[in-house]
C-alpha cells in the first residue's frame, strides 16, 4: 500500500489546476491569438508536466487498487515517468535551445539552465527509483520539481514574450 497516498492526491489536484489555469490563460486569448515560440514551448510544456504529474498519481492509484505491493508499483510508475521525461527532453530541449539563440527571444540564462536542471535530475532519479529505491520520496520530489517548473511557467507565460 502506498504511504503517501494524500500526498500523491495533492501532487493530482495540483496538476489539475496548473493546467487549467494555464487553458484559462490561453482562452482569454482568444482563438485567433497567435502564439510566438517561446509562449508555445511554455504552453506545451506546461500541461506536459501537469499531465505527467497526473498519469504519475493515477499510476499509484490504479496499481494500488490492483494490490500491486508498493515496491513494484513505485517502480513502475517512476520508469514510465523516467521514458516519458526522456521523450519529453529529446522533443523540446532542442527548440528551447534554438529559441535561446534567437535575438527576439527572452528563453535562455537561467531560466533555460533551470529547465534542463529539472530533466537532469527528475530522469536519473526516477531510472534510480525504479531500478534500486523503489521508494515513495524520489517521485515526491520529481513531481514537486514538475509542479514547480510548470508554475514557473505559468508565471512566465503570463509575464513575458
Amino acid at each position: 500500500m502506498i504511504e503517501n497516498s494524500d500526498t500523491f492526491d495533492l501532487f493530482a489536484e495540483l496538476a489539475i489546476a496548473v493546467a487549467g489555469f494555464a487553458g484559462v490563460a490561453s482562452a482569454f486569448g482568444g482563438r485567433d491569438r497567435s502564439f510566438g515560440s517561446a509562449e508555445l514551448i511554455r504552453l506545451r510544456a506546461l500541461f506536459q508536466f501537469s499531465a505527467l504529474v497526473l498519469a504519475g498519481c493515477f499510476g499509484l492509484a490504479s496499481l494500488s487498487s490492483a494490490r500491486v505491493d508498493a515496491p513494484t508499483a513505485i517502480a513502475l510508475v517512476s520508469f514510465a515517468e523516467a521514458v516519458a521525461l526522456l521523450a519529453l527532453a529529446t522533443f523540446a530541449l532542442p527548440g528551447a535551445f534554438r529559441l535561446a539563440h534567437s535575438e527576439e527571444s527572452t528563453v535562455g540564462g537561467w531560466p533555460l539552465a533551470f529547465a534542463v536542471a529539472v530533466y537532469v535530475v527528475a530522469i536519473p532519479l526516477c531510472l534510480a527509483n525504479a531500478l534500486l529505491v523503489q521508494r515513495e520520496w524520489p517521485l515526491i520530489v520529481v513531481f514537486s520539481l514538475l509542479i514547480l517548473q510548470s508554475l514557473w511557467f505559468f508565471f512566465r507565460l503570463l509575464t513575458l514574450k
